[in-house]
């Protein structure tokens, strides 16, 4: 089939990119879960899985320990993708130290700490009960942005988990 439609401007990012080309920790596991993982979302490991040396599943509780947070790669095959990340089973780059592009979920200032929201998958400088996982330890915003831009968080999980 040919292509009909094309852009004329590239978009200036997408989510779960990795943002620089300075210093990374990239960790390789699989999507052990049977949902897919979307990018720019953290992960955190999942060692039940038969057959699976390391394995990763959506963080989606307020209680869950991440790892790290899915980043996308261009390495990744068609079989592999779903509509909003890494299919069922597939591998899943997980960051645990860089910059990486997130998605806004309200105003956010360059140097304040993040929390992710589980019910919309955004990244928050406030915490709201059972609904965010704390990880002001971890994700620094390195951009300003409002309500559902693209903006780069510097992540290091280096000592957790």
């Amino acid at each position: 089939m040919p292509q009909t439609t094309y852009r004329t401007v590239m978009p200036v990012a997408i989510e779960g990119a990795i943002a620089d080309d300075g210093a990374i920790d990239v960790e390789s596991r699989v999507n052990t879960g049977v949902s897919e993982i979307p990018f720019g979302r953290p992960v955190k490991a999942e060692t039940i899985a038969a057959g699976v040396d390391k394995g990763c599943l959506l963080a989606a509780a307020s209680t869950d320990v991440p790892i790290g947070i899915a980043a996308h790669s261009h390495s990744n095959t068609v079989e592999e993708l779903g509509t909003s990340g890494i299919k069922s089973g597939s591998m899943v780059n997980v960051l645990r130290h860089g910059r990486i592009r997130v998605k806004a979920g309200g105003s956010i200032a360059d140097g304040q700490r993040l929390h992710y929201q589980t019910s919309t998958g955004k990244w928050v400088t406030a915490a709201v009960a059972t609904d965010t996982i704390d990880m002001t330890a971890q994700v620094i915003a390195r951009s300003s942005g409002v309500l559902n831009d693209l903006i780069i968080a510097e992540v290091d999980m280096s000592n957790k988990s």
